[in-house]
């Protein structure tokens, strides 16, 4: 199996990695067990992402 996705985050190679959500519900930062910050995301006030 290679990945397992959870509504809190997902397993992916034997590491878990956590959802971080704002006051809209968007997941704006993945977080690794050891808590870095693997990506961010930024969004738009309508909750469209910025690229």
């Amino acid at each position: 199996m290679k990945e397992i996705l959870t509504p809190e985050g997902y397993w992916q190679n034997g590491v878990y990695y956590y959802y971080l959500k704002d006051h809209q519900g968007n997941n704006t930062e993945v977080l690794n067990q050891a808590k870095q910050v693997m990506e961010y995301s930024d969004y738009y006030p309508d909750g469209m992402r910025f690229e």
